[in-house]
């Protein structure tokens, strides 16, 4: 991209204006006096300037960057409370709880995410009466950046300077909360899901 500008400005001649002739008197002579059309005198001057330079400059600076992201978003895993004890004796795992509740949810914080108070272990040689797969667990969402520039050394070499964030944004995603209803942790959440934001740096040498 290239910028051209022209300018073209007239002096005013003090000893014409003081004697009251005109600017252009084509009657008298010198370059005091008149100013032909398209001369370029003290009188009357032409510029033309070009602003290539700084485009190309602007053009080297802005360049050959390269931008992707990732986001990465999704709804959360359905659980299933588990009594945590073999009520019917046969030795199976994963036996579930009755449900003596529809509000299963607590204020959904780390410490209370599901609400003890809607399970019960079931009587024993009895199946629990909770639903498999009812509870909706956190959410997931992150976002990944990655910034990268080309620099040509040569007609053949480059160097390219790379920068990676994953997590951009910090986010702590809550892991499941334990669905083990004879735990003490019972409801809690104690995990996290994913990692903190981290940075990478690289650089490629290409011939």
């Amino acid at each position: 991209m290239a910028l051209f500008f022209w300018i073209y400005h007239t002096p005013l001649d003090s000893p014409s204006l003081a004697r009251g002739e005109p600017l252009h008197n084509s009657t008298k002579e010198g370059p005091d006096e008149t100013c032909p059309a398209g001369s370029l005198d003290r009188r009357g001057r032409a510029a033309v300037g070009g602003a290539s330079a700084w485009a190309q400059a602007l053009r080297a600076v802005a360049s050959n960057w390269r931008i992707s992201g990732i986001l990465n978003a999704r709804s959360g895993s359905w659980l299933t409370v588990t009594s945590g004890r073999d009520n019917v004796f046969n030795g199976m795992a994963n036996q579930r709880v009755d449900q003596v509740s529809d509000d299963v949810y607590g204020p959904k914080s780390l410490t209370n995410y599901l609400n003890p108070a809607a399970f019960a272990q079931p009587a024993a040689g009895t199946f629990g009466t909770h639903q498999r797969n009812s509870i909706k667990g956190p959410g997931f969402h992150k976002v990944d950046l990655a910034l990268s520039r080309l620099v040509s050394l040569a007609t053949t070499r480059t160097i390219e300077l790379r920068v990676g964030v994953f997590n951009l944004f910090n986010t702590f995603n809550w892991g499941l909360p334990n669905v083990n209803f004879g735990s003490g942790a019972s409801g809690r959440i104690t995990t996290m899901t994913g990692d903190p934001l981290i940075m990478q740096f690289g650089i490629k040498y290409g011939f």
